[in-house]
């Protein structure tokens, strides 16, 4: 994972084809990479989809040799043996801020991450997109009860970072490292690695870093730059010849096993897919010498030394080793390291050149060595859902409280504590020692000749306990059904369409673009696969095994399942959802026949099927399709695959348009009961609310005024539960869960506060100025909170309870009052929220005035940072911004234009601001 342009599918293609996966490697340049395997993605040098791969790493950590004979032989006997394999399964994300919701994607269904950041520029734009989604800032958040949660969930992944094109002009790793530091919150990187630079002119030395007699064996024109140059004579020295641009990326030193790691030059004179792996194998050097006096063993010895010091802060045995002035022993750092990694305490860094090869082999054994396996993992947010606890239904007085008794019934907690006197452990569901099946579905695909009938649908999934083979019959749960699980009267069709039946038909093997049958294939726990024949599973459903399927296998005492929740065996359990970012741009899309706008619906129903990011939608006056979207980037990738993958290719699309929110920034008060009664169909509906509306902004940055927008909360007073006779201990996510009447309350205030205020004229000022008479648009409201004071009906509570639509329409109906200024208070003050990006623009170091005025005088942004860069490389200079996201549509072409086409930039949704704050 990384920013856009970091060197990821390059990482990728190289780790594959030391692994022995592929034989010839690919170059994003020339479009022929594993993992990037879609048109678009070939065409334009970007990752669009997330690939998932799967590879055996047998040369795990091995021993030091000088000699090429005895490695290669080694290397085969391995390879014969296959003794100490670690099995890796890698998911490649894209980099770009307009399909952050692959890397949302992965991130719910990984155990660890390798974090991919540019030796030049350091933490980026996306780079702190992508540590908040590793971070779990991001994961959905279950309610504070926990009696209906079988595990409790919100574990960050742990990750190593890598520091990749160390052999690009203006190379810096300790400053890379400390952007880490500075940058990412509660992000603790510490190297592991040093670089090694070789000096083509050694006469810019003051002295012979390498003597003669160098016990090591490493020439003496190889100089390690240290991690703390400022402090160390020679790593100063070493900073030096790198500003003087004499110096090339060769290797590494590996701090916990002390070897010098040098690569051939014939690795860095070539990159074309026919380089042999076996053209660039390393030489190893021992460092463990005591006597040697080289300026590479002195910088690892003290790079070594400060390893320890920093892992004795978190590990007791690290701590004794180093207070008796004592080395630790190699498998002692590696255990500390890990532990160390697993909890959060450290990051390892590790340095390379993914591009000509270098270092990429002690990256595949920092992921082996320090990234967790499933079984170092929590097992998933796991929620249990039941449709047979509230089966009878009270419509009298108090059936809200009937019904919540009933939902309390027989619920338990899967805990290995659940009581003082059994101190047994439990393997909870979802832990991958567990026999039971849950699997979790977190991306969705068509493939037309890979999915089976229909429309093709191949749903990836992760499978977290049991296994999962081919032909198994799997009960889907889905995020969108579950509050139909636990509605209190559930018919027979919503019953049906709830429990979701389906049978694997085939399995696919994966293998980036190549998804060759696999015949009688199993997905064991902890693995990735993904799956024919589910017609009807979308992004973020579970999948367990029918009941009729897995009621033959005994439970044992030490592990938990689901039917001990309920005596029925009718409980299910659903995983948390993932997090879809908002739409933040719209583009109006057109056809040139009925016939080919009934194609287009067909094909934006797949899309969004596939992309939960997408959404389309009907204008409501002219009737066009809208496709909305993260930026001009994902929408230009949709159409093209309306154009390419459905044969539409006569599609027109308008200006792009922004996606607008409104806001209040007043407390408003009906201050007394609204009435509604209207007559329809024959049937009276009649219900009186008081509701008082406030706003509600979350993180809001007081120096920009952006603020994170959030969906509008319902919250039920004390006097409307009374009256309803709800419980007054139960959240409104749990009410919504089982409860008609607050249903239809909360539903109420949602679908009007989606439509937005009313569409009003506003009249000029005064009679002399006669200027046209204006509509005032409506947008959908965020960032408000609904307080429901007081609800009353004639009928009593009887008549709510056959009539919910009647509270439904009131509330309604109230808050469009409210808001037009009707009722209440009428001085109603909104705001217009525009989305923001924060931009980051790459320019030469004479163009910085000029791109700074037009981004404060022409495109409103708020200049936060400029960095000069430095004038002994061609490193460019940096400006950091604030910008509305309708300034930059189209900025690319005008920086080009203003920069003589050296000009780019990258930018990221950062939150949404009032258009007069600007």
């Amino acid at each position: 994972m990384a920013h856009v342009d970091a060197g990821k599918t390059t990482l990728t293609e190289r780790m594959l084809s030391i692994a022995g996966v592929i034989t010839r490697i690919g170059n994003v340049d020339d479009g022929n990479t594993v993992t990037d395997f879609l048109p678009q993605e070939r065409e334009r040098g970007i990752t669009i989809q997330s690939a998932a791969i799967s590879f055996f790493w047998d040369w795990h950590n091995s021993p030091y040799f000088t000699n090429e004979n005895e490695l290669m032989k080694q290397k085969q006997q391995k390879r014969q043996k296959k003794k100490e394999e670690v099995k890796v399964n890698l998911i490649d994300t894209p980099g770009h801020v307009d399909f952050s919701l692959e890397v949302n994607r992965s991130v719910a269904v990984l155990d660890g991450a390798v974090l991919v950041l540019d030796s030049v520029a350091g933490v980026q734009a996306q780079t702190e997109t992508v540590w908040r989604s590793l971070s779990g800032q991001y994961q959905q958040h279950h309610s504070n009860n926990t009696e209906n949660v079988i595990v409790q969930q919100n574990e960050p992944l742990a990750c190593v970072a890598m520091i990749n094109k160390m052999d690009k002009d203006g190379c810096n790793f300790n400053n890379a490292v400390n952007s880490i530091k500075r940058k990412l919150v509660d992000a603790q990187p510490f190297p592991i690695q040093i670089p090694l630079f070789q000096i083509s002119d050694s006469s810019n030395l003051q002295e012979n870093v390498n003597d003669n007699d160098n016990e090591t064996g490493i020439p003496s024109n190889i100089v390690a730059v240290g991690l703390d140059m400022d402090s160390d004579g020679d790593g100063t020295k070493g900073a030096d010849i790198l500003s003087t641009g004499t110096a090339s990326f060769v290797g590494v030193v590996d701090l916990v096993h002390m070897r010098a790691i040098v690569y051939p030059p014939s690795s860095s004179s070539s990159s074309s897919s026919s380089c042999d792996p076996d053209d660039y194998i390393p030489t190893i050097y021992n460092l463990t010498s005591q006597t040697s006096q080289s300026q590479v063993h002195k910088t690892a010895q003290q790079g070594r030394m400060e390893l320890i010091a920093h892992l004795a802060d978190s590990n007791e045995i690290v701590a004794d080793y180093y207070l008796e002035e004592q080395e630790p022993p190699t498998d002692i750092l590696l255990q500390a390291i890990r532990e160390a990694t697993l909890s959060r305490d450290m990051i390892p860094v590790l340095a390379c050149a993914a591009l000509k090869g270098k270092g990429v082999e002690p990256l595949i054994d920092a992921v082996a060595d320090y990234l967790p396996s499933p079984l170092d993992r929590l097992p998933p947010k796991l929620t249990v859902l039941s449709n047979n606890l509230n089966s009878s239904s009270g419509k009298g007085g108090g059936g809200g409280k009937n019904k919540k008794k009933k939902k309390k019934k027989g619920v338990k907690v899967a805990s290995s504590t659940q009581n003082d006197t059994d101190k047994k452990e439990i393997i909870p569901i979802g832990h991958p020692l567990h026999p039971s099946l849950v699997a979790f579905a977190y991306k969705v695909v068509h493939m037309k000749n890979k999915g089976g009938s229909g429309d093709g649908r191949v749903v990836f999934a992760r499978v977290y306990s049991g296994k999962l083979p081919t032909r198994s019959v799997l009960k889907v749960i889905s995020s969108s059904s579950s509050s139909a699980l636990n509605t209190a009267e559930v018919d027979e069709s919503s019953t049906k369409q709830s429990r979701v039946i389906e049978r694997v038909s085939g399995m696919l093997e994966l293998n980036g673009g190549i998804f060759g049958n696999l015949e009688d294939g199993i997905c064991e726990s902890g693995e990735v696969c993904a799956l024919v024949g589910l017609k009807n599973t979308v992004t973020g459903d579970t999948l367990l095994l029918n009941s009729t399927t897995s009621s033959s296998n005994k439970t044992d005492d030490n592990l938990s399942s689901i039917e001990e929740f309920s005596p029925n065996g009718e409980n299910y359990c659903l995983a948390s959802s993932l997090n879809t970012p908002k739409p933040v741009l719209t583009v109006r899309v057109e056809t040139s026949s009925s016939e080919e706008q009934n194609r287009l619906t067909h094909a934006l129903s797949l899309i969004e099927v596939e992309d939960p990011s997408i959404v389309v939608s009907v204008d409501e006056n002219s009737g066009s399709t809208l496709i909305s979207g993260l930026g001009e980037l994902h929408i230009d990738v949709v159409v093209d695959r309306l154009k390419r993958e459905f044969g539409l290719e006569e599609v027109y699309t308008g200006s792009p348009s922004v996606t607008y929110r409104e806001c209040l920034n007043t407390i408003v008060d009906s201050n007394n009961l609204i009435q509604y009664d209207r007559t329809v169909g024959g049937v009276r509906l009649e219900a009186s609310v008081h509701i008082i509306l406030e706003p509600e902004y979350q993180d809001m940055d007081e120096s920009t005024n952006i603020c994170t927008l959030s969906e509008p909360t319902v919250h039920i007073g004390e006097k409307a539960r009374e009256y309803l006779e709800l419980d007054s201990s139960e959240s409104e996510e749990e009410l919504y869960q089982y409860d008609e009447l607050a249903r239809a309350l909360i539903s109420g205030c949602e679908g009007a506060l989606r439509r937005g205020s009313p569409r009003i004229p506003i009249t000029p000022i005064s009679a002399s100025n006669r200027g046209p008479i204006t509509i005032k648009e409506s947008y959908p409201f965020s960032n408000v909170r609904v307080e429901i004071v007081d609800v009353h009906a004639e009928g009593g509570l009887n008549y709510l309870h056959s009539m919910p639509g009647a509270l439904r329409a009131c509330v309604s109906h109230a808050i469009a009052s409210v808001l037009s200024g009707d009722r209440g208070d009428n001085n109603i003050r909104t705001d217009i929220l525009e989305p923001c990006m924060a931009l980051e623009v790459y320019i030469p170091s004479d163009k910085v005035g000029t791109i700074t005025s037009d981004l404060q005088s022409t495109r409103r942004g708020i200049v936060s940072d400029v960095n000069m860069g430095t004038t002994t490389s061609d490193e460019k200079a940096v400006v950091k911004a604030y910008v509305p996201l309708v300034e930059i549509l189209g900025y690319a072409n005008t920086l080009r234009s203003m920069t003589g086409g050296e000009g780019t930039f990258s930018a990221e949704y950062k939150g949404h601001i009032p258009k007069d704050n600007v």
